[in-house]
């Protein structure tokens, strides 16, 4: 149990560090990194000034967050699950249509590079095309989420059933971490969760209102990874015990 926290808490270091580039950006964006080392240590109290100025957090703000978290919840689950039933499409239909060769092919070239291209990056474009909000965050983790589920789940077997294999499945589970994590940001370029509300707050420096909506996405993250590992192990189980002989009574 304990190593499981540990690895879990590692696992979140990336986040944790993304944060503070983001708030290290916007505190010395505008002046570049000219000043050298002189810069970087004054950047850096400046830093650790702002860290202590989100303490205590402003509880108060949790009602206000609560429903910025559920959209980037909704989002991430949202946009998994559209891309699980993409890949598992694109998955029967080169294992059953009778397409040329050629066209299988280009088809999955195409899904896998609109997915190569990242959330971020696509939330942009999105943000231009449906304007401002989660519509455009779902729509950018649904193009994302289709690299690895069309490289990492089981995509070439001979019925739809078969396709949703536990491989899949665990990818599936996988790139639902991922999203998590990836909805809290795409705010910052206006597709939506979080991410506004916390670009709002560090432009303005309510910093007490940064720390409660950073505390919530930890949550909110910590939570959805939890039980993304309950429904693997699960999953893992399953599949164990289907593939146990069967031994008959004597």
């Amino acid at each position: 149990m304990r190593e499981n926290l540990l690895l879990t808490l590692r696992r979140h270091a990336t986040m944790a560090l993304s944060l503070t580039v983001i708030l290290i950006g916007l505190r010395l964006g505008s002046t570049g990194f000219g000043g050298g080392l002189s810069q970087f240590v004054d950047g850096t109290w400046a830093l650790l000034g702002i860290f202590a100025q989100m303490f205590p957090p402003n509880l108060a703000h949790l009602g206000r967050i609560s429903g910025e978290l559920s959209e980037s919840l909704l989002m991430a689950l949202f946009g998994t699950v559209i891309a699980i039933g993409v890949a598992v499409f694109a998955g029967w239909v080169r294992a059953n249509a009778s397409l040329p060769t050629s066209l299988r092919h280009v088809g999955h070239v195409l899904l896998r590079g609109v997915g190569a291209v990242h959330a971020l990056v696509w939330a942009m474009v999105m943000v231009r095309g449906f304007g401002a909000g989660p519509v455009s965050g779902l729509v950018a983790l649904t193009l994302y989420s289709l690299n690895s589920l069309m490289t990492g789940g089981q995509l070439t077997t001979s019925a739809p059933a078969s396709t949703l294999t536990p491989p899949l499945l665990d990818h599936g589970l996988a790139c639902l971490k991922r999203n998590i994590r990836l909805s809290a940001v795409l705010g910052l370029v206006g597709a939506g969760g979080i991410g506004e509300l916390l670009y709002a707050n560090i432009q303005f420096q309510v910093w007490p209102n940064v720390g409660v909506i950073l505390g919530g996405i930890l949550v909110m993250v910590l939570t959805v990874d939890a039980l993304c590992e309950q429904w693997r192990q699960l999953l893992a189980g399953q599949s164990f015990t289907s593939q146990q002989p069967r031994h008959r009574a004597s």
